[in-house]
C-alpha cells in the first residue's frame, strides 16, 4: 500500500555550454569552450557586464585568495567581478577538497567558487 502512494520522479541536470571570447591578454586572447554557472534561473539571451579576472596566482582556486592577499570583491556601486579559475584535473581529484571558497563536481567536470 504505501508504495502506491509514492510517484515516480524523473530529473536531469544538463550542463549549459557556452562560449567566452577574451580580447586581452594577448597570451589567452581568442574564443574558449565554457559552461555557465548562473546558479538559478537562466536568462536566455541575456548578457553580463562586468570586470572580468584571471588571477595571476592560485590559478587553480586549491587554496583560499586570502592566503595571496587578493580580493575580488566588487566596490559598492561598480559592476561585478567575475573571476576565471582553471579548473583542477578531476581525474586526480586536484583542488577537489580545498578551502579556497571552490567546489568541484566531479561527474560533471565542473569548478565554482565564491568571493
Amino acid at each position: 500500500m504505501l508504495l502506491s502512494l509514492i510517484s515516480n520522479c524523473y530529473a536531469r541536470f544538463v550542463v549549459e555550454k557556452n562560449s567566452l571570447t577574451v580580447t586581452s591578454p594577448e597570451k589567452i586572447k581568442g574564443t574558449h569552450d565554457s559552461a555557465i554557472g548562473n546558479f538559478g534561473i537562466p536568462q536566455y539571451g541575456g548578457s553580463m557586464a562586468g570586470v572580468v579576472v584571471y588571477p595571476e596566482e592560485n590559478q587553480k582556486a586549491c587554496k583560499s585568495f586570502d592566503d595571496f592577499w587578493i580580493s575580488f570583491k566588487s566596490k559598492p556601486g561598480s559592476l561585478p567581478t567575475f573571476v576565471l579559475v582553471d579548473r583542477g584535473d578531476v581525474e586526480t581529484n586536484e583542488c577537489l577538497e580545498n578551502n579556497g571558497g571552490c567546489w568541484q563536481d566531479k561527474t560533471v567536470n565542473l569548478t565554482a567558487c565564491r568571493v
